[in-house]
């Protein structure tokens, strides 16, 4: 889903994902980038160290959330996920080699115990409790499957897919075994119950359920944790401060006795902050002047990676001019993505290359061309003047494309402050003023343009990036399905609704892949999206802390907040 990134619902596929490759830097300031030949082993254990209890760390984080309740469409960002990340318990964790873990300090197992119906048996470890002494329990599963069932229309979710397949969610030996039958095969059921939250808590926030679910913990700090680490401090758009959870069940951590969220949305300000070690840590998206400036801070580490991370263009289909897909094809054809790229990302990242396909990512197999093949994103105004013209456009005196007097004029809307998204606007606006589209640039602060106004459909053209994880199919299924919760733009195809429907109940892989790339065919050729690249990670801390490391999901650098800790000794 990162400054304007946003999460989708849940992603899957495990031992089929390619390695991508993060190469860490050690100290001295500085920065190395993807491509540098580490291994598996080294994108795990980056920075792998001894550490001790106490001490603090403070992190520029470039977006204050929407809310805590990531499952919401407005709560679903990925800098959401990073503070809850260690509040709210996840079945299975995602790691930097984009591989799926249990989270043993949760939970004994997870393993499928028939596959016809398809059942999945989950041991919750007996010690595993809630920061009241309430026992995370089958409740807590039971709660969690049946407000994303679909089967009450009234609950804002950013995904069904999944729990809408879950025939039953039963509960036995106290609550600590939980027994999940499916009416329809789900072959990526690591995916689910991810950022568990607590039934019993969530009752007390309001009695109607639905408003719990929905609205409970938009405006509301939860006083609860199942994680590490528990909210105790929050002020709006300033800071948020993590604590130990005394009632941490783990085996290992939390060692930190702070970990404090400033937010800092201008990006451009947070390189100034790590010198000044008024922040220790940051993950912005990278810009040229920003890594440059990280590089020649003393005792810092950095570097850049890659992982199911992409940029996009998405056009809101409510729009009477974009609801025209000739105007859409239009723009596809006429956008110049790889001009983009070489004034924004290519600038520190050489080897960014324009992306071709909305599912995938080049590195993992299922990636083809689906967009350039189609005549898109390669600057052809010729192609894109016919376009206009089939649409009953000509130009007026301006220049402009004008049809029944009025000339088009569009907005483009994202983060205020995202130094490189504006840059981005700024080139784009340039390529279609020349095409004969005039684009006026938009911008809201983060929480509004994700937690407002992209639900809302607040928007003509949206520039985020969707941040995966090592699921890349069913993460999909909702940004194009005509009644997903992450499909802001309302883009509706009646096949491709078909295909993944197939696709998210298809045991052989092949077969899957080859349906969702038939969906991605089909969503370029009605050009409901533009994907650009994709995106570069970017992480600097300091030096002194151990196991602080990148994680290209959306489980985010905070996958592992329990184990960062001043160092001892080195490994």
């Amino acid at each position: 889903m990162l400054s304007t990134l946003r999460k989708p619902g849940h992603l899957s596929m495990l031992a089929v994902i390619a390695v991508l490759a993060t190469a860490c830097a050690g100290g001295g300031g500085k920065t190395t980038a993807p491509g540098g030949g580490a291994s598996v082993q080294d994108l795990n254990n980056a920075n792998a160290a001894k550490v001790q209890k106490g001490g603090e760390l403070t992190y520029a984080a470039d977006q204050p959330p929407a809310g805590f309740n990531t499952n919401t469409s407005n709560g679903n960002l990925f800098a959401t996920g990073q503070i809850v990340q260690n509040v709210f318990p996840s079945s299975w964790l995602y790691w930097p080699d984009l591989s799926a873990h249990l989270n043993d300090a949760m939970l004994v197992s997870a393993t499928q115990t028939n596959a016809s119906p398809q059942t999945i048996v989950y041991k919750i470890r007996p010690e595993a409790v809630w920061s009241d002494g309430q026992q995370i329990s089958a409740d807590d599963f039971i709660y969690f499957w049946t407000s994303q069932s679909g089967k009450n229309k009234k609950y804002d979710v950013s995904s069904t897919l999944g729990y809408d397949q879950i025939a039953n969610v039963v509960g036995s030996d106290n609550g600590k075994t939980v027994t999940v039958t499916f009416a329809k095969p789900f072959p990526e059921w690591q995916s689910l119950f991810n950022g568990l939250l607590p039934a019993h808590y969530m009752k007390t926030l309001s009695p109607d359920p639905v408003e719990a679910w929905n609205n409970g913990l938009t405006n509301r700090v939860p006083q609860i944790s199942g994680g590490a680490y528990q909210i105790t401090s929050y002020k709006k758009n300033q800071s948020l401060i993590l604590t130990p959870n005394l009632k941490w069940y783990g085996k290992e951590g939390p060692f930190l006795n702070r970990i404090i969220f400033r937010f800092i949305e201008d990006s451009s300000q947070q390189p100034a902050a790590l010198k000044n070690n008024e922040v220790q840590l940051i993950y912005p998206q990278p810009q040229l002047d920003l890594v440059q400036q990280v590089k020649n801070t003393p005792g810092v580490s950095s570097s850049i990676g890659a992982g199911p991370i992409f940029e996009h263009l998405d056009f809101n289909l409510k729009n009477s001019i974009l609801a025209d897909k000739n105007v859409r094809q239009a723009i596809a054809t006429a956008i110049n993505r790889q001009q983009i790229i070489a004034g924004t990302v290519g600038q520190f990242s050489s080897n960014t290359k324009p992306l071709d396909n909305r599912i995938f990512m080049p590195s993992q197999k299922g990636y083809q061309d689906n967009f350039a093949s189609a005549g898109y994103g390669n600057g052809d105004m010729a192609k894109a003047n016919q376009l206009m013209e089939q649409a009953g456009y000509t130009k007026d005196a301006q220049g402009l494309w004008a049809k029944n007097g009025k000339s088009v004029t569009l907005r483009i809307t994202t983060t205020a402050g995202n130094k490189l998204r504006e840059n981005q606007e700024q080139i784009f606006q340039t390529q279609m003023k020349q095409f004969g589209i005039n684009i006026k640039i938009d911008n809201s602060p983060a929480d509004v343009y994700f937690g407002e106004r992209l639900p809302k459909g607040d928007y003509d053209i949206a520039d985020f990036a969707w941040v995966g994880s090592p699921f890349p199919i069913s993460g999909s299924v909702d940004i194009y399905r005509t009644t997903g919760g992450s499909n802001y733009g309302k883009y509706s195809n009646p096949q491709v609704d078909q295909w993944l429907n197939q696709a998210s109940s298809e045991l052989d892989l092949g077969k899957a892949y080859d349906l969702m790339n038939q969906v991605d065919k089909q969503v370029s050729a009605d050009a409901y999206t533009i994907p650009l690249y994709q995106k570069p990670t970017f992480i600097a801390y300091y030096d002194k802390y151990g196991n602080v490391r990148d994680n290209p999901t959306n489980h985010g650098p905070f996958y592992n907040a329990f184990a960062w800790g001043l160092k001892t000794t080195a490994k």
